[in-house]
């Protein structure tokens, strides 16, 4: 059966807001964990950490979640608190 015109348009449109949706949601729980644990919000994180030149954290967030979807994205943030855990364990002594 063939769909109707502009029906798989809708489709892909149903996917990508699912996905925006998605990543919003995962950049929501770690902007939480980071207050929570680091007393420190997304939008200051993002201020201070240096990436390659040219490259910004929401492209990042983007390549990585197109590569390895919410799974892979949601592996990326625990790191990244493992290791600003370790950075202030390191720092505490």
């Amino acid at each position: 059966m063939i769909a109707p015109k502009g029906v798989g348009n809708l489709i892909a449109d149903g996917s990508e807001v699912f996905a925006a949706k998605m990543k919003a949601k995962l950049l929501s729980d770690f902007d939480k964990q980071l207050q929570k644990q680091f007393r420190v919000d997304l939008y200051s994180f993002v201020a201070i950490i240096k990436l390659e030149e040219g490259e910004s954290f929401h492209h990042v967030v983007d390549v990585i979640f197109e590569r390895d979807g919410a799974i892979g994205l949601r592996k990326f943030f625990d790191g990244l608190v493992v290791m600003l855990d370790g950075f202030k364990m390191d720092n505490s002594n």
